[in-house]
């Protein structure tokens, strides 16, 4: 029993005995609670005596294709008996809704109840919830947003407080987004993308100031392919950026609570930190030679006894691949058994450079460390890297040492830049629509990346995979050493990611670019008052690096056209 039920008004306990609630006794002798006792009886009976005399009003709206708004002020009897015989949905609360028929229609009626004083005080200054939700209904159509149909509402008046209040809304005939995540029959690709969509319609409706209110699974609608939002009293549109960005914090934040861990989103569609994923515990082993940081899921005792002596004893235990890598490091790839099942791993050794690099390890993390933590860093945040098998180090003489990073490979992923340029061969063939929505998913994938204030260390087309799953595209960063997690990210990293992205490869038009840097601002929405110069400035950069490519013979074959004059510059 609640404080506040204990002075209902068919409480009629005398002042001179003693209640008991919870683990609290409050006798009845004491001044403050005869007071009490005393005060709410008088606002009960005054208040019941006020709405008694007070003349009832009522104000409304109707869709012109159901009633117009003078016949649904006057079917106030009508709407009550259709919510007694109407089957309830749900009831018991300050809000009741139930499913009938109407005036030959399918309807959903959602009556606001009235509850206290208080209420209709806060509610009268703050405009009816009925009212919010039937312009927030009719204003989510233009913006592409599904949702249910709004017919009409009506506000009940006392004088000049707002009493209750009912909206009527067409019935959609589809199962609530809680229901299908906890079906088992449903596939758990199709958890998963219906997960993904609904954060990506959060994000969309962040980057133009709106907030939900009320993200929970039992007010989104799963209508085959798409969702579909419901209950759209607490929406609310904000002029002031940081607000939206907090609102937007909480609506994924409420649409997360309690969300299991195998439906977490991936890097295709999680907007921001609040998107998190299970992370692999590492177990650290120390050897007489260095230490290992092993994946307490994916041990082989003799690929770690391999490694602990370095690249030698590894070429001895399995059959090494080579793979092109670029300077400063070596990659191969081997078979190896874990729980008892053959996967492809690749194996990233870290050559020291300079003596720079010695004096630089004495201060910080080796590189594969590094590369280690960014890449659950990005894990946490719902983006996706390749997964990481162990990292470590291995000492090979007085301050000098080697480090290495096994990772396990990405089945069926490919480097971006293959789908981007058309060849002849399977993998890199797609259509050209696919390739348009490849572009926008990229830049939305890098705009997300970068509204949490993650720049990646190397953000070219070589160090992105990607992978079509279920007719859509998932990416994956690899060479993570340098990506990290800033308070505020610096606009000299964004512009180099940005001029890293712009570099790429021939068969890219500059309309495809435009593609990629508008999905981008779509999720930037700092940067888009500002999109001309920084438009200005990425391609004022990437042409300068065009040119220092081509003095050095290293450009190869680009749609960037150089003009003789260019080159002189």
């Amino acid at each position: 029993m609640s404080w506040e039920s204990a002075f209902s008004d068919d409480d009629t306990t005398p002042p001179g005995g003693s209640k008991r609630y919870g683990l609290m006794t409050y006798s009845d002798n004491s001044r403050s609670r005869r007071c009490a006792w005393l005060g709410k009886r008088i606002h009960s009976v005054a208040w019941r005596i006020l709405s008694a005399v007070l003349p009832v009003g009522y104000t409304g709206k109707a869709d012109s294709s159901f009633a117009t708004d003078a016949k649904i002020v006057r079917c106030v009897d009508d709407l009550e008996a259709c919510i007694q015989q109407g089957r309830t949905i749900k009831a018991g609360g300050p809000i009741d809704v139930c499913r009938t028929t109407w005036r030959g229609r399918d309807v959903v009626i959602k009556w606001y109840k009235h509850v206290g004083w208080m209420h209709s005080l806060r509610h009268t200054l703050k405009g009816s919830r009925a009212r919010r939700a039937w312009v927030n209904g009719r204003r989510l159509p233009g913006l592409n947003v599904p949702t249910p149909r709004p017919l009409a509402f009506l506000d009940e008046h006392r004088g000049p407080f707002l009493w209750q209040s009912y909206l009527i809304t067409e019935y959609v005939d589809a199962p609530i987004l809680y229901s299908v995540l906890r079906d088992e029959r449903v596939p758990a690709g199709r958890k998963r993308r219906l997960v993904h969509q609904t954060l990506r319609l959060i994000d969309r409706l962040g980057s133009r100031g709106i907030s939900h209110g009320d993200m929970k699974h039992t007010n989104i609608l799963c209508l085959d392919s798409r969702i579909m939002l419901t209950d759209l009293d607490g929406m609310e549109v904000h002029r002031l950026p940081w607000l939206s960005r907090q609102r937007r914090g909480r609506d994924i934040a409420r649409f997360l609570r309690r969300m299991p861990v195998w439906q977490a989103p991936d890097a295709e569609a999680a907007p921001s930190a609040a998107c998190q994923k299970q992370e692999p515990a590492f177990m650290r082993l120390e050897h007489p030679a260095g230490v290992l940081w092993v994946n307490r899921d994916l041990r082989n005792e003799r690929l770690e006894k391999a490694l602990s002596t370095g690249r030698k004893g590894l070429a001895e235990q399995f059959r090494l691949e080579p793979v092109h890598a670029i300077s400063g490091s070596q990659v191969s790839r081997f078979m190896v058994a874990f729980n008892g099942i053959e996967r492809r791993v690749y194996c990233k050794e870290f050559v020291e450079r300079s003596a720079l690099d010695r004096l630089k390890h004495l201060v910080r993390p080796s590189r594969a460390v590094r590369d280690m933590n960014a890449s659950s860093m990005l894990s946490r945040r719902g983006f996706q890297a390749a997964q990481v098998v162990l990292a470590g180090e291995v000492r090979t003489g007085l301050l000098k040492s080697t480090s290495f990073l096994v990772t396990l490979e990405i089945a069926d992923a490919h480097p971006i830049s293959l789908y981007l340029i058309q060849k002849s061969d399977a993998v890199g063939v797609c259509s050209l629509e696919e390739r348009r929505q490849l572009l926008r998913q990229f830049g939305q994938t890098v705009g997300r990346m970068h509204h949490g204030n993650i720049a990646h260390g190397d953000l070219r087309v070589g160090n992105t995979l990607v992978r079509r799953t279920d007719g859509r595209w998932e990416f994956f960063f690899i060479d993570n050493e340098r990506t990290r997690k800033w308070f505020h990210l610096p606009d000299r990293l964004r512009l180099r990611n940005l001029v890293q992205v712009n570099m790429l490869p021939r068969g890219i038009s500059h309309t495809d670019r435009l593609r990629f840097f508008q999905a981008y601002l779509l999720m930037n929405p700092s940067v888009r008052p500002r999109y001309k110069r920084w438009a200005k400035r990425i391609m004022a950069v990437t042409h300068r690096r065009l040119l220092f490519l081509k003095r050095l013979g290293r450009l190869g074959e680009t749609t960037w056209r150089l003009t003789p004059a260019d080159e002189h510059q």
